[in-house]
């Protein structure tokens, strides 16, 4: 919705969209890993700390 933020429901869809097969329990334990302050949405920090892990040396200035 250009919020800058994903909502669970957004989640759910993008999940739904790219026909992964998973439950919707999977799908919320998911969203709630991703959610590291708990505040029911993702932010890109939350979002990429999740994806990318703990950036450390060449990685880190590659991202930069």
């Amino acid at each position: 919705d250009s919020s800058g933020t994903l909502e669970y429901k957004e989640f759910r869809k993008a999940v739904t969209d790219f026909k992964l097969d998973l439950e919707e329990v999977d799908i919320q334990s998911i969203f709630s890993s991703f959610d590291a302050n708990g505040d029911g949405v993702l932010d890109l920090v939350e979002f990429n700390d999740m994806i990318l892990g703990q950036l450390e040396g060449q990685r880190l200035q590659a991202v930069q």
